[in-house]
């Protein structure tokens, strides 16, 4: 899931509330979504976990973010939790529909508009944007097949 170490193993094989000091601060928790699934069992627990985190993560410090290329696929307990949204390009006609439902806050003509997008656009709504609107990413700031970016720690 994402979370750190032994703890990420205690945490999902316990079954127990997300601990407080998990980590000591916030964190992001990225899901890149698959369509295929390793076993049965290990998706249903992560399932269970994903679905806690989204309810629940908030005030233990832990922030979901999801990415799917078929939101459809995304579990309607997750994502009804999300404030925000960055779409890129879309392709379904579907999907847009039901993004739409899920995200009464997202113009429905900025949805549409997403089925011409090209490379490093995307419509941004949501709590993080003021207004709902389109962006265009920047250049890349590393090389491809590159690196990390260097991020400063915050010293408390």
């Amino acid at each position: 899931l994402g979370l750190v170490g032994r703890r990420r193993r205690q945490v999902v094989a316990r079954h127990d509330p997300l601990p407080q000091d998990l980590l000591g601060g916030l964190a992001l928790v990225v899901v890149e979504v698959l369509e295929q699934q390793d076993t049965v069992e290990v998706a249903q627990l992560v399932l269970e976990r994903l679905i806690q985190i989204a309810a629940e993560g908030r005030k233990y410090g832990l922030w979901l973010l999801l990415s799917s290329q078929r939101p459809s696929k995304i579990h309607p307990q997750i994502l009804s939790q999300c404030d925000n949204l960055m779409l890129m390009r879309m392709n379904s006609p579907d999907d847009i529909v039901e993004l739409g439902r899920t995200f009464g806050f997202a113009p429905q003509a900025m949805l549409h508009a997403s089925t011409g997008f090209v490379q490093g656009e995307a419509l941004l709504a949501g709590g993080f944007a003021p207004v709902s609107m389109l962006a265009r990413m920047r250049e890349r700031l590393t090389y491809e097949g590159g690196s990390d970016v260097a991020v400063p720690l915050i010293q408390r």
